[in-house]
């Protein structure tokens, strides 16, 4: 009977800290991020569970996003739901937050495969993108 109530003790608080780790993490993504390179640029944008994510100004894609914070890599996925394609499809990604930088890698939208790690350099990788972005201030 004390390790059923201890196991079940365990997972409770253990379900508890992934909870409050989540809330953090979403908490930290709140804002607009930014990346720019070789003249490619990308803003993505959280308020609340929702996202906007802007290509070179023009490709423009909104929706919701949920976060794992308790897997290693955490885990965000986003689900489109307006934007010249992939409506209603959810993009499977990784992300690490690192004070004012954003690592994000992500499948393309419809993909079921998710990144099982960052890759050494930032680009297109076949049916994956990986960048880190800037918070805006």
């Amino acid at each position: 009977m004390k390790t059923t109530l201890a196991s079940a003790l365990f997972l409770l608080l253990a379900g508890l800290a992934s909870g409050q780790g989540a809330r953090d993490d979403q908490a930290k993504l709140q804002g607009t991020w930014l990346f720019e390179k070789d003249g490619k640029k990308a803003e993505l944008r959280f308020e609340k569970e929702s996202f906007t994510l802007t290509f070179d100004g023009s490709d423009r894609y909104t929706g919701t996003y949920k976060i794992d914070a308790s897997k290693k890599p955490q885990e965000i996925d986003l689900t489109i739901k307006e934007g010249k394609q992939f409506k209603g499809d959810t993009s499977h990604g990784i992300y690490q937050i690192d004070g004012e930088s954003l690592k994000w890698c992500a499948s393309l939208p419809g993909q079921e495969g998710r990144p099982k790690a960052f890759p050494d350099k930032e680009g297109e990788m076949g049916e994956q993108l990986y960048i880190v972005l800037k918070r805006v201030k």
